[in-house]
């Protein structure tokens, strides 16, 4: 029973073991060029006996005598409308052994480029999908782990298709499998190529002049603000669009919406056909970012930072070869080979945002977005970038640029004018904008965009169903976490050796620190006087300037190591970069820091002055006092931690080191205070309270003082439970800053 195919193009007849799908592609096999068409919008296929119609999720839909259809049995002398109950209509007939077929004839051009455009991957028993050369069917691609999944069968009809623990996911129909019976007409995703099941085969789903990117009547309101309003355009494949317009105009709404960050409240955005929204977890790889912020660590070198990007972009399973490789050809191609051993720094602007796009291109996304790339460059410099961005398109990228100067929109494909209330005020060819805004020059043109929003808008789809906000799940893991982990500890260590003069910080803090320490008290240091009762009354001022020490040195080193990487953190974060291993690496790297700087400072603070020759716990009272030290430096440390992930920015971050740090050391206990129970009140929640009662129980400060049984203080009285008591406490708070810095940490910061 072959079907008969008919549409205003053209007609097509079908054989049962073949399918078509129809749809506003070039590389469809019947191509309807409307705009309510998706790219990929129809799939005629034949299954038990029955020609089938299966609409393909598309925003705007398939409708049989009015009603929309998902999966319909086809009928002779059928018809469906396509795209809205007036679309385009499709005519559909089942030709039968003795009916004949009459006159029509076959369109043999539409099927000899099916045949070119759309290869076939017939299906054996054991299919395996992957980067290796020894599977059936190899994708040279970095999203693609080397052996991917595998599409089994029992009884060579029946399919299942089976992820082999690949690190960016296998999808079908948008959603991460681990295991999936297969349907006819379902996409089956496998890093940034997508295939089409038919019942025996997995088909090419990819256009050949790559994909465009459809932003059909998007909305945003956040109570009764409306931040964009009925947005609509179209990213051709392989062109260059400029977003331009006045302040607060929606152009970075309309960037968070594209890039993931936020859900529109109405409206569609269609990726290769395909609802970007609803399959963000499976596209979000084919989707580059470039803020206006650097992306990478400008300390370091350029060839560094991107292989270090390269280790946690890339699968695991991806050679450190392969790596290096890909980093080479990405520095080729942006033109940066001879700086690519200059930090990033030291390079100019327009170099700076070079390394930037390098970064993204790494992973060879299909759309790139750049957010004001040419902000503060010179006229020069602006104009090297927007050529970047235009050699970039042409190369097959779909590229898509916010920017304030007007100065080189004529590299650009299409220019975009948001206007006041984040409407669209003209859509089209940079050459005919300022007519189509009534203006002269630019001035002119923002100061009329507002009366001319109505007239000078071209929607694309000016009639479609509303749809709701969809949820934007978060991106999944490329590699193990102990993998991310070690990677952003080794880049966290080559971060801190390149900043030299961070580093500078860190080495001669302790030293400076210990130098007070040094000076403060007498010779007496923690030991016992010379007199009959052994009285050291400068006991207690060496123990505050070690407090004072611990504390401030712990702070120091982390109040600004989150704040000023969120852009970065942002990113990464965005794609598939785990957010606890990203904490957790600071933890680590930080904390053995201090610790080290502790164990200085301790040493050198009580260098040739006595201590006690016995500790509580431990036969050295050195150990204990060090260990003391080292847990408060490490509870400051995950307390700077706490405040950079609340600070907007750094500036913000450093007052709060001064506040913190003299709320703790004038409530430790250390500090003779005109009210002695404030101390012990507020020091229960204080760490520095503790430590200073572990300190004093092993040094028996009571005893150093000569307080009686009258005035001492309990908490300092050497015994075993009172140190075991203290330091557990510490050992308590460490654990729970540990843990809540690493969940508020992980959360989606607010910027």
């Amino acid at each position: 029973m072959p079907l008969i195919v008919q549409w205003g193009g053209g007609e097509l007849l079908l054989n049962e073991a073949e399918t078509a799908v129809v749809g506003r592609s070039g590389s469809v096999d019947v191509t309807v060029n409307h705009p309510k068409l998706s790219r990929h919008h129809l799939l005629l296929y034949f299954e038990d006996g029955r020609w089938k119609a299966k609409d393909l999720d598309t925003p705007n839909g398939t409708y049989r005598s009015e009603k929309r259809i998902t999966d319909v049995e086809l009928k002779d002398a059928d018809s469906l409308s396509l795209g809205s109950t007036i679309g385009p209509e499709l005519k559909l007939g089942i030709l039968s052994a003795s009916k004949p077929s009459g006159p029509l004839q076959t369109d043999a051009s539409a099927k000899k480029k099916r045949k070119e455009l759309r290869k076939r991957h017939s299906l054996s028993s054991r299919f395996k999908v992957g980067r290796d050369e020894a599977n059936d069917l190899v994708l040279d691609d970095f999203e693609v782990s080397r052996f991917h999944s595998e599409v089994t069968t029992k009884d060579g009809q029946n399919h299942e298709i089976v992820d082999l623990g690949s690190a960016n996911g296998t999808f079908v129909n948008g959603s991460r499998i681990k295991r999936c019976k297969l349907a006819i007409g379902d996409f089956v995703t496998v890093g940034a190529a997508t295939f089409m099941y038919n019942g025996g085969a997995l088909e090419d789903f990819s256009s050949d002049d790559g994909p465009s990117l459809v932003v059909d009547e998007i909305s945003v309101s956040i109570g009764s603000a409306k931040l964009l309003s009925d947005v609509s355009f179209e990213l051709k494949p392989s062109s260059l669009t400029a977003v331009i317009g006045p302040s607060g105009a929606g152009k970075s709404t309309l960037l968070n919406v594209l890039t993931g960050e936020l859900a529109p409240t109405g409206g569609t955005v269609s990726f290769a056909g395909r609802n970007l929204m609803e399959n963000f977890e499976e596209l979000r790889s084919r989707l580059g970012f470039v803020p206006q912020s650097d992306l990478l660590h400008t300390n370091l070198t350029v060839r560094t930072a991107l292989r270090f990007g390269a280790d946690l972009r890339f699968s695991k399973d991806v050679s450190a070869a392969e790596k290096s490789r890909r980093v080479e050809e990405v520095i080729s191609d942006l033109g940066l080979e001879k700086r690519a051993e200059l930090r990033i720094d030291r390079l100019s602007g327009g170099q700076r945002k070079r390394t930037s796009v390098a970064l993204e291109l790494l992973t060879e996304p299909l759309v790139l977005i750049l957010d004001e790339p040419t902000s503060g460059l010179d006229p020069g410099l602006d104009r090297q970038v927007m050529l970047l961005l235009r050699k970039l398109a042409d190369d097959g990228r779909t590229v898509l640029v916010v920017t304030h100067s007007t100065e080189n929109l004529d590299v650009c494909d299409d220019v975009l004018v948001m206007a006041p209330g984040g409407k669209v005020g003209y859509f089209g060819s940079p050459l005919t904008v300022l007519n189509a805004l009534d203006a002269k020059d630019w001035s002119e043109a923002f100061d009329n965009i507002g009366q001319l929003t109505d007239t000078a808008t071209r929607r694309l789809h000016p009639e479609r169903e509303g749809r709701g906000q969809h949820n934007i799940p978060p991106a999944h893991r490329r590699q193990p976490w102990v993998y991310q982990l070690w990677v952003l500890m080794k880049r966290y260590w080559a971060v801190i050796w390149a900043d030299k003069p961070f580093f500078a910080f860190i080495a001669a803090l302790p030293v400076v620190l210990a130098l007070v320490g040094f000076v403060v008290g007498d010779e007496l240091g923690l030991g016992e006087g010379d007199g009959d009762l052994g009285l050291n009354l400068q006991a207690r001022s060496v123990m505050l300037i070690v407090v004072l020490a611990a504390t401030f040195m712990g702070a120091a080193s982390s109040i600004q190591e989150l704040v000023k990487e969120r852009q970065i953190f942002l990113r990464e974060r965005s794609t598939g970069l785990s957010p606890t291993a990203y904490v957790a690496s600071k933890i680590v790297v930080l904390g053995t820091l201090v610790i080290a700087q502790s164990i200085f400072f301790t040493l050198f603070t009580f260098a040739g002055r006595p201590i006690p020759e016995g500790g509580l716990i431990y036969e050295s009272s050195t150990l204990e006092i060090v260990l003391i030290v080292s847990l408060l430096s490490f509870i400051g440390m995950l307390l700077g931690l706490l405040v950079s992930n609340f600070a907007r920015t750094s500036e913000i971050a450093l007052p709060a080191l001064v506040v913190m740090t003299m709320l703790q050391v004038v409530f430790s206990g250390a500090v003779p205070l005109r009210y002695e129970s404030l101390a012990q009140t507020l020091g229960l929640v204080n760490p520095a309270y503790w430590a200073m009662n572990s300190m004093a129980a092993t040094a028996d400060l009571n005893a150093l003082l000569g307080y009686g049984s009258d005035d001492e203080v309990l908490t300092w009285v050497a015994t075993v439970t009172n140190w075991t008591t203290s330091t557990g406490t510490l050992v308590g708070f460490a654990l729970f800053l540990c843990i809540t810095v690493v969940a508020l940490g992980s959360m989606k910061p607010s910027r």
